[in-house]
């Protein structure tokens, strides 16, 4: 994975250069050391390699040992001229070379407060997707509101956007009104900049409404999400410890 960063920055500081022959010995090194140590272990343990209680890294070493040949089969043909005058072919090869940081996840089986943290992170994505669809809704419902509300003001007023920049900047468009109210619940945006055109352009009662709708979602809403977030990680991190 250094090796990796290191070819990464040199190649975006040296852009019309090739990469020095150097990293690809230790590209290779790498992967004659990694295939070698994933062969001997498949040689030790026979047909109980794939039975064993930690079966699953090692199917884990050997999709990691596959997608490596991959690649260096797709680098020796990118040493072709064809495959070089190929942008596609290349395009292919980065990503492919970019898998290997996967192998960074081997260091999971043997760290546990590590391991239990990824665990933790996985086992709340379920949570996380849920979230995201109620966080949609609630800014969704929000946003065809706003954004009604000054479509007729601006059937009275056709000016209305034309005249007040962050108005159309903030409020232009649906898809604008709910990524406003998300970045104003998250922090990219100051939401007194989100709330100040709409109350001194449509009405000054949606400061009231704008100041509910941010009281709702970061006192209530965020604050229900890490309680649900926390019970999922602690369950997750008390199973990870009982199966070691």
């Amino acid at each position: 994975a250094i090796s990796i960063g290191v070819q990464s920055n040199y190649a975006i500081s040296n852009v019309a250069e090739e990469l020095p022959v150097i990293f690809r010995f230790i590209e290779r090194f790498f992967f004659f050391v990694f295939t070698t140590e994933f062969l001997l272990r498949l040689l030790a343990y026979g047909r109980s390699f794939f039975t064993v209680p930690e079966w699953r890294w090692n199917i884990f070493d050997l999709v990691i040992v596959v997608l490596m040949v991959v690649e260096e089969m797709t680098a020796v043909a990118l040493d072709t001229g064809a495959a070089k005058s190929n942008f596609s072919f290349m395009r292919v090869m980065r990503v492919l070379r970019l898998v290997r940081i996967i192998r960074l996840v081997r260091l999971l089986r043997f760290v546990q407060e590590l391991r239990t943290m990824v665990c933790s992170i996985a086992s709340s994505l379920k949570s996380l997707c849920w979230t995201l669809v109620l966080l949609l809704l609630m800014m969704y419902v929000v946003g065809v509101y706003i954004t009604q509300l000054i479509a007729d003001q601006g059937f009275e007023d056709p000016t209305i956007l034309d005249t007040s920049e962050d108005l159309y900047r903030y409020y232009g468009s649906l898809p604008r009104s709910v990524l406003s109210l998300y970045q104003a619940m998250t922090g990219g945006v100051d939401w007194d900049d989100l709330l100040v055109p709409l109350s001194v352009k449509i009405s000054p009662w949606l400061s009231i409404l704008f100041s509910i709708y941010i009281a709702f979602a970061v006192l209530a809403l965020m604050n229900v999400v890490t309680g649900v977030f926390v019970e999922s990680a602690l369950l997750t991190a008390k199973e990870d410890r009982e199966e070691d």
